[in-house]
């Protein structure tokens, strides 16, 4: 590449960093003054010049992180446009991601993924603004492909976004919400699961009975004893009661943390010392008559306060 190549791209660079920060400001003034339209869509044209010039960029990155700016500023004058320029950032975001071809993975190999990855996680923040549907596709059509098992951290953080946009589509588009959540349910249990299946049951009861059946269904082969992320999950789900939930199903749930507890131990004999002391009723203690019969504790505890069912458990 001529220098002089390369001081036209670093000028076009710097053109577009300057007009993504003062663009918004300038936009919000103009936008006040219907006088001010004139100069508005002259704003919007050198926006849209600069846009047709990022294909003179070398850098991949570049490319990206410059039209995720553009896209953010031109959505709302310029929807097909900015949905246009979007597809061309998810083109440079793949190209960046995709690192499985390379036989030997460098050091530099895996800053340039960490770094297009938090671009990419950028990108979807700002698309949400103005289309979580859009922002939600534009996620999984950039979804990372390595051959080397990602970072938990990069998963968690995925999968955590993935699930706030599938609430906010909740309302719109419930079936995609709940592929969504199936998807998450087959890693494991998150606390933002049941917060979608809260907004989904105000209004899809179908949908919400759904993914409800299947969260209990695989909490049969859970390990409630020694994994906390289990444990905190059921806690959390135990909240979401009749007649918000479905009864047969909420049944199913306090019956599994029943059996758990019991094959767990507690429904043995206590002392005034023991843990499971709290769970019992208001009047009650380790010397109660009936503090070591079963019915009168699991129904305090499953019945009454599911989540005090899967403390027992994990206990």
């Amino acid at each position: 590449m001529s220098h002089t190549k390369a001081q036209k791209q670093y000028r076009l660079a710097i053109v577009v960093l300057m007009f993504a920060f003062v663009f918004s400001s300038t936009y919000a003034q103009t936008q006040q003054d219907d006088n001010n339209a004139q100069l508005r869509e002259k704003a919007f044209s050198l926006l849209e010049s600069v846009a047709g010039q990022l294909n003179t960029l070398q850098s991949g990155e570049n490319r990206a992180r410059l039209g995720a700016n553009i896209v953010d500023s031109l959505w709302k004058h310029d929807e097909k446009r900015a949905r246009a320029l979007l597809l061309l950032v998810q083109d440079d975001l793949n190209a960046g991601l995709d690192i499985k071809k390379r036989v030997q993975q460098t050091d530099a190999d895996e800053y340039t993924f960490m770094v297009f990855s938090k671009l990419r996680v950028d990108t979807t923040e700002r698309v949400a603004k103005y289309d979580s549907e859009a922002a939600l596709a534009f996620l999984q059509a950039t979804a990372p492909r390595s051959e080397k098992p990602l970072a938990e951290f990069v998963v968690q953080n995925e999968r955590e976004l993935e699930l706030r946009l599938a609430n906010q589509i909740a309302a719109s588009n419930p079936d995609a919400a709940l592929k969504v959540a199936r998807k998450s349910l087959d890693q494991g249990f998150s606390s933002d699961l049941v917060v979608l299946l809260m907004q989904l049951n105000r209004k899809y009861k179908e949908q919400a009975l759904i993914l409800y059946k299947e969260i209990v269904s695989k909490l049969k082969d859970a390990d409630f004893t020694s994994n906390w992320e289990v444990s905190n999950f059921v806690e959390t789900l135990a909240q979401f009661k009749p007649p918000a939930a479905d009864p047969a199903t909420y049944r199913e749930l306090v019956s599994l943390l029943t059996s758990s507890a019991l094959a767990k131990g507690c429904a043995n004999k206590m002392s005034e010392e023991d843990e499971r002391v709290r769970l019992l009723p208001v009047g009650y203690s380790a010397r109660s008559p009936n503090a070591n019969d079963r019915s009168t504790r699991f129904q305090a505890s499953a019945m009454g306060a599911g989540g005090r069912a899967a403390r027992a458990v994990r206990r």
